[in-house]
């Protein structure tokens, strides 16, 4: 049986030697890293020759109807973090990023999304990722976007219907 390990650490300074690993994942975080290059270079210095990353990400449309709905309700409230962390290192882009340090880089695509029932975890979700909406939203704003929500849900059949843009990149 092989020996696993998993372990955080600061992937622009990785703490092992060079030919250290048969895989390194890097699962919904290289768009957080802000000096890709270098860590990508240490992802590569690490791993045995024929050693492969598996990083998963996400793509510009990741969740794009948050935006819509809350721009639709009100076009000062924005809602573009999935959108930013995807152009920094997403399905769109990190093939480019990757080719460098890798020869062969494969795409895998998740189909996926969410067909959510209730509102209300829609709201806790937008109130808990976003503090300027839960400040914009006061209380009586907040019962105007609930209804402005259950309206929404009512016209889509009963669901507020998400897109998730997701898939796993598969370096060599």
């Amino acid at each position: 049986m092989p020996a696993i390990q998993f372990e955080q650490i600061n992937i622009e300074s990785i703490p092992y030697s060079d030919n250290s690993f048969d895989i390194v994942a890097a699962n919904f975080m290289l768009y957080h890293v802000e000096n890709r290059k270098k860590g990508l270079q240490e992802i590569r210095r690490v791993l045995k020759p024929g050693g492969k990353l598996y990083a998963a990400t996400i793509g510009e449309q990741h969740l794009m109807e948050f935006g819509t709905l809350l721009s639709e309700f009100d076009p000062s409230l924005d809602f573009s973090s999935a959108a930013n962390n995807a152009k920094a290192f997403g399905l769109e882009s990190g093939t480019a990023q990757l080719k460098p340090y890798f020869s062969k880089v494969e795409l895998k695509l998740f189909a996926d999304g969410l067909k959510i029932p209730d509102v209300e975890p829609v709201i806790a979700y937008l109130l808990s990722t976003h503090t300027n909406l839960k400040d914009h939203l006061t209380v009586r704003k907040l019962t105007e976007f609930r209804l402005f929500m259950e309206e929404k849900k009512k016209k889509d059949g009963g669901f507020i219907r998400i897109t998730k843009a997701s898939g796993l990149f598969e370096a060599q």
